[in-house]
Formats: structure tokens, sequence, C-alpha cells
């Protein structure tokens, strides 16, 4: 094998080489690995902005190197993103959402990036992004984000829903943080906003407040999956930590935890991902807008999507599927869910709730397909549907 002395990379996508180069492993003055180099340009071909991804062994003035010749996507950089959601109890109460995104990739050197989403239905915003790496080599970045949206949130005594309230909600966010190679992410930010609500369903002389939240917040993430939809193999880690102050335009003060993990793990055709979700609200009560949500697809399966709420939750889940043909470009799944956990004001042993679902999953080009249907105890059923991206 030759010695490589040097490596360049050719783009016409926009990007500083320096910054593909921080995918690139492999050694100088060192012979060559080709195993390494198509890790490499794994890396290279993994940041989607690609439509492929070339190597080549060349020789100058007695010198041997290499060069990685990145051609842009020719349906790029700008796309277009769609996504639709479908849920039904089977009692009346129908959730149905469409969504459009615009994103634009690669708006200068160090890759910014712009994405602006448009949901209609029952649960309509708009929201706008702005990602922008500080270095060359996207080592460290600034997020900006400001939305409008509306969602509905149950209000439960005991297994009695006595109501339901609709929310209506404008916030901004300004974070900055550091990425850690293809795995990782930190970041720290500050949210500001504000909302309202209204009373849907139950008694008249409930209140319903205006509202201000002002909160600062960290995050920690681990993300290893090899498919952020059905994924064979990887780990995830997500961790928060946020203080809801008054001195932040918070009506409230308060903190917040809340620790998610899992693992896949695949033989042969069969995948299993069991993870957990961990959540605590301490130093003061959690006000209506800022408690934890849960219910939905594989998230207390059987409830409707935000059905439950509380200041804390412990939840459970092995979620499994078998890859059912060999095409490429479609792969279908069939798998289900065994779900258990509790949320509420004050949870104990005795709050647990069971779960599970079965579903039918493709990944299309239009993003990852499921139909399916959900049962919790209590009688609780719902059927879903979802196509495309869930921004």
């Amino acid at each position: 094998m030759p010695v490589i002395e040097f490596i360049e990379i050719l783009n016409d996508a926009g990007l500083a080489e320096e910054t593909l180069m921080v995918n690139v492993s492999h050694p100088l003055d060192a012979p060559l690995d080709t195993v390494q180099l198509e890790r490499d340009v794994a890396r290279i071909y993994g940041m989607e902005l690609f439509e492929r991804v070339t190597p080549e062994v060349v020789e100058r003035n007695g010198s041997h190197g290499i060069v990685i010749d990145a051609r842009a996507k020719s349906w790029g950089p700008n796309y277009l993103q769609f996504g639709m959601d479908l849920e039904d109890d089977f009692e009346g109460d129908t959730l149905y959402n469409i969504r459009v995104a615009y994103l634009q990739t690669v708006r200068n050197l160090r890759g910014a990036e712009w994405r602006t989403a448009i949901t209609v239905g029952q649960e309509p915003g708009i929201s706008t992004e702005w990602y922008q790496p500080l270095d060359r080599v996207r080592r460290y970045f600034v997020n900006a984000s400001v939305g409008y949206q509306k969602f509905n949130l149950n209000e439960y005594d005991g297994d009695d829903r006595i109501a339901e309230y609709r929310f209506t909600e404008a916030s901004a966010t300004l974070a900055a943080g550091r990425i850690f190679g293809n795995w990782g992410e930190f970041r720290l930010g500050v949210e500001t906003g504000t909302g309202d609500t209204s009373l849907r369903v139950g008694n008249p002389d409930l209140a319903t407040p205006d509202y201000d939240l002002g909160r600062a917040f960290a995050r920690f993430a681990v993300d290893t999956l090899d498919n952020s939809f059905f994924p064979s193999e990887g780990v995830f880690l997500e961790a928060n930590y946020s203080w809801h102050r008054s001195g932040l335009g918070d009506d409230e003060s308060f903190d917040q935890a809340l620790l998610g993990a899992g693992v896949a793990m695949s033989f042969g055709r069969y995948t299993i991902i069991p993870n957990v979700e961990l959540g605590k609200s301490t130093r003061g009560d959690t006000p209506f807008y800022a408690l934890f949500r849960a219910g939905g697809f594989l998230r207390f399966s059987g409830f409707e999507s935000n059905e439950l709420s509380g200041q804390e939750i412990a939840f459970g889940s092995a979620v499994f599927y078998r890859r059912m043909n060999d095409i490429t470009f479609l792969p279908v799944y069939f798998g289900g869910s065994v779900e258990y956990g509790a949320i509420g004001d004050d949870i104990d042993t005795d709050d647990g709730k069971a779960a599970g679902s079965l579903f039918l999953g493709a990944d299309s080009f239009f993003g990852p397909l499921y139909l399916g249907a959900g049962l919790a105890e209590g009688g609780n059923a719902s059927a879903y549907m979802f196509l495309g991206q869930r921004f």
C-alpha cells in the first residue's frame, strides 16, 4: 500500500474544505488504510449534502495522497419536507395535522441552515430556526428560533377528565453549544414566551389564565443510531435541566429535570429497542403550562397525544420489529411495543399504567410511514397513521 502524505477534499456545495476534513481520520505518513478511508467517505456522505462521494489515490511529484471528490445533490441545496399525523381514539375524537417545512442548507461557508415549518390541523403553528456553526470545523454553534403554536391539554381528577384546555403560545429561543464528533452535543440556552388558555370542555367556572414563561436550560445528547426512524443499532441519551425563574420572565420559579435513554440491538431481521424516560419538577409546584406531557404512539399508546400530564413521569418501553422484505429503497417492518409507566403530580408504584401497540412501518421516499393501533389499560384505544418527518 502506498504511504499517504496528503489528503484533499473537493466539493461544489460551497463548504470550506476544513469543514469537511473534520470527518476524515485517515492518518498521514502511513500506508493506505482502505477500511478507514471507507469510514471517512461514509461520514462525509452521512452529512446528507452530497449525491456522491468518490475517493481516489493520486501521485504528485513522487508523493501519494487521497483526493475525495464530493458532488452536491443535484436536487438541493434547498428542500421541501412534508409530514402528516392522524389519530383516532374510537370515541369520536380525531387528531390530524399536516406539516410542511422548507429547509435551506449551506447558507454560508460554515454550513449554516435555515428551516421554516408550518403546521395546519388541530395543532396549528409556524416556526423558523437558524443554525449557525461558529468555526470552520463546526464544533461550536449558535441556534435561534421563534415559534407560534396551538395545542390542547387535559386536566384529570384521578382517571376522570374534568377539563380540556386550548393553549395558544408564542416563544423565542437562543442557544449556543458544542458538537462532539458525530455522536453528541451539549448546549446552553434561554427561552422566553407568552401564552393564553381557553376552556374547550369542562365547567365554565374553571380559570383560564394567561401566562408568561422564561427559563434557562442545559441539554446533553448522545445519538449513535444508524437510522433516525428504524434503527438497527446504536444508543441514544438525552439529559435536560431547566431553571424557570421570575427574573427570566416566568410566572413561577421551579426546576425541571428530564432524562431519556435507550439502545437498539438487532439479531438478524429482528430489532429490539428498550428505553426509559424519567422526569421530575423540583423547587416549587409546576404550573399547568410547563407540566410533563405524555400519550400517543409508543409513549402510552392507546391514549390520545398529550392526553396525560403531571409534575413527574417515569416511563419504560420495549419496541420491537422485524424487517419483512429486502427492497433497499423501501424496507417494510412489522412490530409492536410493550409499555409501562406513570405520570402525575406525586407518582408511586400504584399509579402505573400498562400499554402496548402493533404497527406496520416503512422507510419511504417521503419519510417514515407508520400504521398502528395502541391499547392501554382502562379500555383506552387509538389508531395511528404518520407519514413523513415530525419536525
